[in-house]
């Protein structure tokens, strides 16, 4: 058989769309996107372009969307939790901040939130009440959250995050278990007055606090 350029340019076309349908395809596994008539729905959104995985690992996925690329954190489905503690010390408000080494930032210890993923079994309140217990030693109920709304941190990534403040004033304090991971071996948390607090480098601590105060003003 003999082909022609045309032919050609229809074969590379064709193989092209193959490929890109297998990203697709991909892609829907990856974060959760139902077939058609499963009668569930993405909690993010819903797919009305032709998005393609450049990389992906058990943590972390690349997707180019519209020539768009950017990230999703794909081992809690992009949504996570952040929950900042609070008490009342003296005559003002004391917020307690987690002290742990993020590799992405430096080898040092820094403040920052308390946060987690949100585990596919666990709504996100209960998400909220374990990170809450793992990272500062405080066990909640549900009812005792106050939810502050949620938060895209970055424009450059899909993630959701689902804000949550709680006053801890006179409940006990037990050991913080961690996660297990090498990276909150050394964690800590530190207690810190408001000027201190708003100083921190990390965005959704300070969206909390700000949450927080306003909520408190009404």
């Amino acid at each position: 058989m003999i082909l022609t350029i045309d032919s050609c340019r229809k074969n590379a076309a064709r193989n092209r769309l193959h490929s890109d349908l297998g990203r697709f395809c991909r892609f829907r596994k990856v974060i959760g996107i139902p077939k058609a008539g499963s009668g569930a729905e993405s909690t993010i959104w819903k797919v009305t372009t032709l998005d393609k995985v450049l990389f992906r690992n058990q943590y972390l996925a690349l997707i180019e969307r519209n020539g768009y690329t950017f990230s999703r954190e794909v081992r809690c489905d992009g949504i996570l939790v952040s929950i900042l503690p609070f008490r009342a010390s003296s005559n003002e408000m004391e917020f307690l901040a987690r002290l742990e080494v993020c590799p992405a930032h430096g080898p040092d210890l820094e403040r920052c939130s308390i946060t987690g993923g949100v585990e596919p079994e666990k709504s996100i309140e209960e998400s909220a009440r374990q990170e809450l217990l793992e990272e500062a030693g405080y066990q909640v109920g549900v009812d005792d959250l106050i939810n502050l709304g949620q938060v895209h941190p970055s424009k450059s990534a899909d993630t959701i995050v689902h804000l949550f403040a709680v006053n801890v004033t006179g409940i006990p304090q037990f050991t913080a278990s961690g996660d297990g991971t090498r990276f909150e071996a050394n964690a800590s948390v530190e207690w810190l007055d408001y000027d201190q607090s708003i100083q921190i480098a990390d965005s959704l601590f300070v969206t909390a606090i700000t949450r927080l105060i306003r909520l408190k003003r009404r």
